[in-house]
């Protein structure tokens, strides 16, 4: 959907191969060469993209009926805390980002009715 940053269609892939039956592989002698703008190595656009993962990876899971329930807001809270004195600001921030995903996703399923 135009500049959005929702993901999870190869998990999505991967896990109905999995429920058929079709199972999937690990190919350790595949090589790939990803090549990534400069633009996409900020900070700023990989928090919109672990927002945008936590989004989608949500919502694919209430889709699957396979999501675990959202922490209360005291326990995360705690958890940005704990996450700010143990690892600093920065990580701080990618779990502040990670949370809006996780609320973003729940809205998102509410919105489409699953």
């Amino acid at each position: 959907r135009g500049n959005s940053l929702l993901s999870t269609e190869d998990t999505d892939l991967v896990l109905t191969n999995e429920k058929l039956g079709l199972g999937w592989g690990v190919f350790p002698s595949l090589e790939l060469k990803h090549l990534i703008p400069n633009g996409r190595l900020s900070e700023n656009y990989l928090l919109l993209l672990s927002e945008g993962m936590a989004t989608s990876g949500t919502a694919l899971h209430i889709r699957r009926g396979t999501f675990v329930a959202e922490l209360s807001a005291w326990q995360m809270r705690m958890v940005w805390l704990k996450t700010l004195i143990k690892r600093g600001p920065r990580a701080a921030r990618f779990y502040r980002a990670h949370v809006r995903g996780v609320r973003k996703g729940i809205e998102l399923a509410k919105r489409e009715g699953y």
